[in-house]
């Protein structure tokens, strides 16, 4: 009879620990992946913060004449660094037939987190790039309709430091030169277009604006139309270091 119960005991202890055990191994699989993941997500959607104030301090070396600004930006992990170039070109037509082209190249800033997640500043936008569709996180400040067509370029150049960093840092924008290449005041039809791999977020940007027409992205290219009464194109270069 004791035998009995020693066996019946250490069964039942083995089948307690085995169902233990089992748990453990289902929350290893499910719950802990699961905080990965928000773990990860809060990562990039600080870096996105940090990239929309980044952009404010740029406009305001644009638009309010600011020599330099320094924005922190806490990288966990992931790499922070110029991108490739994209074009921007705007052409206009007024009644007379007169016309004018002007196509500038844009480099963006871009933070690659190590799930694979883009984060990009360019031109006055944060647009974010999960690998499976594009949005714009900040919208560029840009204006463009029936009226008017006030569209700031900005010309981001590899200033002093090292080309790409990991980790907390600074960037460093130093306001280098400012012109204005397009100045129209008479009614003109305008064709603006933008060759980038994330052209579709552009696309949702100018189809809000009143006026405005885009036609089908061909490769990486979109382009939009507006018949507008003035037309006024700035560039600005932008130094862009890292401390």
């Amino acid at each position: 009879m004791t035998d009995d119960r020693a066996v019946s005991e250490t069964m039942g202890f083995a089948l307690i620990f085995g169902v233990v055990m089992l748990a453990i191994v289902l929350v290893s699989m499910t719950v802990y992946p699961a905080i990965a993941d928000i773990e990860d997500h809060q990562r990039v959607s600080n870096v996105e913060r940090g990239m929309e104030s980044l952009a404010d301090n740029v406009d305001d070396l644009v638009r309010n004449d600011a020599p330099s600004r320094s924005t922190r930006l806490r990288l966990t992990e992931g790499q922070f660094a110029l991108g490739e170039p994209i074009t921007v070109t705007v052409n206009g037509t007024d009644a007379g037939g007169d016309s004018f082209s002007e196509t500038q190249t844009v480099r963006p800033l871009v933070y690659r987190s190590g799930e694979g997640t883009e984060l990009v500043y360019v031109n006055g936008a944060v647009v974010r790039d999960d690998g499976d569709g594009v949005v714009m996180a900040s919208e560029p400040r840009l204006l463009v309709s029936n009226r008017s067509v006030v569209l700031p370029i900005v010309n981001l150049q590899q200033g002093s430091g090292p080309s790409g960093v990991e980790g907390t840092m600074r960037v460093v924008t130093v306001r280098k030169d400012a012109r204005v290449v397009v100045a129209e005041n008479t009614p003109h039809d305008v064709d603006i277009s933008i060759t980038s791999p994330r052209a579709e977020a552009w696309r949702r940007t100018f189809e809000a604006r009143d006026g405005v027409t885009c036609g089908p992205i061909s490769g990486d290219t979109l382009t939009c139309s507006v018949n507008t009464e003035r037309v006024y194109v700035t560039a600005t270069d932008i130094d862009v270091a890292y401390r």
